[in-house]
C-alpha cells in the first residue's frame, strides 16, 4: 500500500508540474512546455501501469520475469488484461448513508479509459521526438501549440484518479485510494472488503 501511494504521490506532483508549466508561460516557449507536459503526461501513464502492476502483485503471472522488467505501459496494461480483466482503476465518489457510513459508487465520465491511456501513451510518444524528415519539413511541425488536449487529458486522469477503487482477483477485496486528501495533501490507500 505505501508503493500505491507512493507512485500516486508521483502522480500528483506531476500533474502540478503540468499545471505550472502552463500558468508560467514566460519560463518557456510554448513548444518546449507543450514538450514538457507530453513527458509528464507519459510518465503520468507509466505510473499509472505500474500502480495497476503493484496492485495485483498477488494475481499468478504478475510478478513474472517479463511482466517484472516491463516499463511500456501500454504492454503492462495488456498483459494485465490477459490475467485479470478487472484490474484498470474504477473512478469513484462517497455517498454518505449516516455517520461513518458510506457507499463507494462509480462516477460517470469523463475519465481517462484504459483505452484512452494506451492512445494518450502512444501519442505522448510521438510528440516527444522530433521525428523524420518528411514530418520535420511538412507543415504539421509548424502548427501553433493548442494546450486544449493537454488540459482535457490532465483533466480526465484527475478524474480517474481523485478517488478511485481497484478490485482484486478475489472479487471481494478492493484497494480505495484518495490521492490528494483534503487535510493533508497526500495520497491515502486503504484495503476493504465489499459487502453484498
Amino acid at each position: 500500500m505505501r508503493l500505491y501511494a507512493g507512485l500516486m504521490t508521483e502522480v500528483q506532483i506531476r500533474i502540478s508540474a503540468i499545471q505550472g508549466a502552463k500558468s508560467k508561460p514566460e519560463l518557456l516557449s510554448p513548444h518546449l512546455t507543450e514538450e514538457f507536459c507530453f513527458l509528464q503526461l507519459r510518465m503520468i501513464c507509466e505510473l499509472i501501469a505500474l500502480a495497476c502492476l503493484t496492485a495485483h502483485g498477488e494475481v499468478q503471472g504478475a510478478k513474472s520475469g517479463k511482466l517484472n522488467k516491463e516499463y511500456s505501459a501500454d504492454r503492462i496494461l495488456n498483459r494485465l488484461q490477459n490475467l485479470h480483466s478487472d484490474f484498470y482503476p474504477k473512478p469513484s465518489k462517497l455517498n454518505s448513508l449516516g455517520p461513518h457510513n458510506y457507499h463507494v459508487d462509480d462516477i460517470e465520465g469523463p475519465f481517462l479509459t484504459k483505452a484512452d491511456l494506451a492512445r494518450l501513451y502512444r501519442h505522448c510518444g510521438s510528440k516527444l521526438h522530433r521525428g523524420s524528415l518528411k514530418k520535420l519539413l511538412s507543415s504539421e511541425s509548424l502548427t501553433p501549440v493548442d494546450f486544449t488536449k493537454i488540459e482535457n487529458w490532465t483533466d480526465e486522469i484527475i478524474a480517474l484518479l481523485d478517488l478511485h477503487r481497484i478490485h482484486l482477483i478475489d472479487g471481494k477485496t478492493v484497494i480505495m485510494c484518495q490521492m490528494k486528501r483534503a487535510d493533508d495533501g497526500k495520497a491515502h490507500v486503504s484495503i476493504a472488503e465489499a459487502v453484498e
